[in-house]
């Protein structure tokens, strides 16, 4: 239960983000009904989340699309305990 009073800090792991430099491009793959079904949501102009599950068929999406992919495979985080 979320209490309406308190603000909340909400971790989401195991996300994919997906960022592009244009809005137009963003709009044009969830435009894309190729790409469209692996996408989330937008959560900002240029930024979208997708699940990591399907990050795979997404770059395989993106290259066929024309859309050639630059991303991280792997992000190294370390969260230190105050």
């Amino acid at each position: 239960m979320v209490d309406e009073g308190k603000k909340q800090v909400v971790v989401h792991r195991n996300l994919a983000v997906i960022e592009v430099n244009e809005p137009g491009v963003l709009t044009g793959l969830f435009d894309d009904p190729r790409i469209r079904p692996l996408l989330w949501m937008r959560v900002g102009e240029t930024c979208a989340l997708a699940a990591p599950d399907k990050v795979s068929a997404l770059v395989c999406a993106l290259e066929e699309a024309g859309h050639p992919p630059h991303f991280s495979r792997e992000l190294s985080w370390h969260v230190e305990s105050p």
